[in-house]
C-alpha cells in the first residue's frame, strides 16, 4: 500500500489488519510515521507472525521509543518499568 496526502487512517487500519491475517505474509514493513497513525492496531498485534518492522521514512526520523518491537525488548530485558528509561540512556537523551 502507498499512503499518501489523502489517505485516511482509516484505510490503512483496514488494509494493515487484512495483511495480519493472512497466513502468506511473514514480515510486514511499515514506515515510523505511517505506524503512528495505527498505533493502537499494531500495540493490540501480539503474534509472532506476521511481524510488524518499522522503518524510518526519509521524511522522518527514527524514534526507537515508538517501535513496538523495540520497547517490548527492552521491557523484557530491563523490566517494564526501566526499559524506556534504558532506551532514552542509550540514546544519550
Amino acid at each position: 500500500m502507498v499512503v499518501d496526502k489523502e489517505t485516511t487512517d482509516a484505510m490503512i487500519e483496514t488494509f494493515l489488519k487484512q495483511l495480519l491475517h493472512r497466513e502468506d505474509v511473514a514480515i510486514v514493513l511499515i514506515s515510523q510515521n505511517i505506524a503512528e497513525r495505527v498505533r493502537s492496531t499494531i500495540v493490540d498485534h501480539t503474534a509472532i507472525m506476521p511481524t510488524i518492522l518499522e522503518m524510518p521514512s526519509k521524511d522522518s526520523p527514527y524514534d526507537p521509543e515508538k517501535d513496538t518491537i523495540v520497547v517490548r525488548a527492552a521491557a523484557i530485558l530491563w523490566g517494564a518499568d526501566s526499559g524506556p528509561e534504558k532506551l532514552r540512556e542509550l540514546q544519550g537523551k
